[in-house]
């Protein structure tokens, strides 16, 4: 909090006057955040880590050395054995180099990470914890870094619809994740999406998260693997194609608790699944758009316990920041992809609620659409 109310005073200093930044935070005897953890790339200055997200995680600026790292990265950097295993496997980016921890004894595990660079002709070489941090950003990283170009995600058709697409469900089930930001967030949603054989994932191209190396991470590599990913590039897109779904005979459902809207709102344990469903969940804090709400079939939530203080989805508020992407160790059947078989005890679904907890009145958006993804699939029959 400290950090973030110097780091205001210090962008209005810089505004009113020609004060540079760093000569602020020496000032204030703090270092400064802006700390170049890569060095130069081709003469120019890389941008901040994860598209303006440092992700400095528990260790403070001051962990961090002002000295360059003689690392020179042309990409951006997978972080975690998941990721960067998963990445290797799918093969859908161009890899530069993988960083593996020096003086550590591999495990089976690393291993094959190894193994699988050799074969794809990716440079190998070992460097110091410090720098593994450096190139993930204080996230957790195992030991492990990998630098790779950005993932080419399609652009969809406004056109598409289930009928030209192969599912293993008797319903196809569809997911548009609209405007979600936050990062883990997002990729615990790809996660459960991946894990609960969710066909497809439409996400907005604006608004929207980056599919950032730390949403790799939070999807526990999910990201790297997931065959239905694609891009919508305007909102007048994302109405066609809902409208499309509609008029083909499917239903769309979107995960809503404002009771103000002109869509039915229905409990989910009353949804019945006997169309094909295209499940619509909404930013953090703004919620669906009235443009988007506006094409959905009916609204859904889910209701909390009797007493009454936790009831509702709060798929547009995001109270509860949760993901649990970090070790992918959960052995639950899921959709029998193989790739992603983890839930862990970092992905309970939904707490045990207790009658004195009142003041959580919604779940967090990965929460509930898992909730309701689930749903989905358990009232569906499966076909392959």
């Amino acid at each position: 909090m400290l950090l973030t109310v110097l780091n205001r005073y210090v962008n209005v200093r810089i505004f009113c006057g020609n004060t540079t930044k760093e000569e602020l935070w020496e000032v204030l005897g703090v270092r400064c955040l802006h700390v170049r953890l890569y060095g130069s790339h081709k003469g120019k200055d890389l941008p901040e880590y994860n598209y303006r997200l440092p992700g400095l995680g528990k260790k403070s600026p001051k962990s961090f050395s002002h000295e360059n790292m003689s690392i020179d990265v042309n990409g951006e950097v997978l972080f975690g054995i998941h990721p960067v295993s998963l990445a290797l496997r799918a093969n859908k980016r161009k890899f530069y180099k993988l960083f593996m921890k020096e003086n550590t004894k591999c495990k089976e595990e690393g291993k094959r990470i190894i193994e699988q660079a050799e074969k794809l002709n990716v440079p190998v070489v070992t460097v110091t914890k410090n720098d593994l941090d450096k190139l993930s950003g204080s996230r957790p990283n195992q030991g492990i870094c990998m630098d790779v170009s950005g993932l080419p995600v399609s652009v969809a058709s406004t056109s598409i619809c289930w009928t030209e697409i192969k599912s293993r469900w008797r319903y196809p089930v569809w997911l548009m994740p609209y405007n979600v930001q936050d990062p883990m967030n997002f990729g615990a949603i790809l996660r459960t999406s991946f894990f609960l054989g969710v066909d497809r994932v439409l996400t907005p191209e604006k608004n929207s998260c980056r599919l950032s190396p730390v949403v790799s991470k939070a999807s526990s590599g999910s990201l790297e693997v997931m065959e239905g990913l694609a891009k919508l590039r305007e909102e007048r897109d994302i109405v066609e194609i809902l409208q499309n779904w509609k008029e083909a005979g499917g239903q769309v459902v979107g995960a809503s608790t404002d009771r103000s809207a002109r869509t039915p709102m229905t409990p989910l344990q009353d949804l019945a699944v006997n169309a094909p469903v295209f499940i619509v969940v909404g930013n953090e804090e703004r919620g669906i758009s009235s443009a988007v709400m506006g094409q959905c079939s009916r609204a859904v939530f889910v209701p909390g316990a009797d007493t009454g203080l936790v009831n509702s989805s709060g798929a547009d508020t995001g109270l509860v920041n949760s993901s649990g992407a970090d070790t992918g160790l959960v052995n639950s059947s899921g959709a029998d992809t193989g790739l992603v078989n983890s839930s862990g005890d970092d992905t309970v679904l939904v707490d045990s609620p207790t009658a004195d907890t009142g003041l959580v009145d919604s779940l967090n958006v990965s929460v509930a659409t898992g909730i309701i993804i689930y749903h989905v699939v358990s009232n569906n029959e499966r076909i392959k």
